[in-house]
């Protein structure tokens, strides 16, 4: 197959300014937010805690994202992580990962439910494609139908995005809800 080069899209400097000036924003964003959970603030709430991190690729589904990732524990029996996803073409959300025998579970469910969180059918943590299209609003019993069916609780909300400002003080809002401060 042969295709043909847009020089309409890779002469575009403006284009790409555009871009990265956006990227950044989101990196700088994810970075003011992560600060304002410090890590002795984190290991209060989960022990394994292994801090906050921004980071970010150029290829998800061929897409550009940025990701916040707090508390950063994977285990899918006892673990615990929030990422704020900002996902091009798709939007931003906040994903909750949870071990079904975490100490804490019962009180993340409650927020979860009180924030009005998806919870995902599919059970690969980062193929976001399917954990989103999976999805029924979380309620009591889907809860636990669904934790005696597997270890890894995955749940979600899309945040609207509108201004920097506001976006940021959705996040904090979701984030002070879920981690109960």
């Amino acid at each position: 197959m042969e295709s043909e080069i847009n020089l309409e899209i890779i002469q575009n400097k403006v284009l790409f300014e555009k871009i990265h000036f956006q990227k950044d924003l989101f990196f700088e964003l994810f970075t003011e937010i992560g600060n304002e959970f410090p890590q002795n603030m984190l290991i209060k709430i989960h022990p394994a805690s292994k801090g906050s991190k921004v980071s970010q690729g150029s290829n998800l589904e061929k897409c550009p994202y940025q990701v916040l990732d707090l508390i950063r524990d994977f285990d899918n029996k006892n673990g615990f992580n929030i990422r704020v996803l900002n996902w091009w073409g798709h939007g931003l959300y906040m994903i909750v990962q949870v071990g079904k025998a975490n100490h804490n579970l019962e009180a993340i469910n409650k927020n979860l439910l009180l924030n009005n969180f998806y919870l995902s059918q599919h059970i690969r943590p980062f193929d976001y494609l399917q954990i989103f299209e999976s999805s029924v609003l979380l309620d009591s019993e889907n809860h636990k139908t669904h934790s005696k069916a597997i270890d890894v609780l995955i749940t979600f909300k899309k945040i609207e995005i509108s201004k920097t400002a506001s976006v940021k003080k959705e996040i904090l809002f979701l984030l002070h809800q879920l981690l109960d401060i």
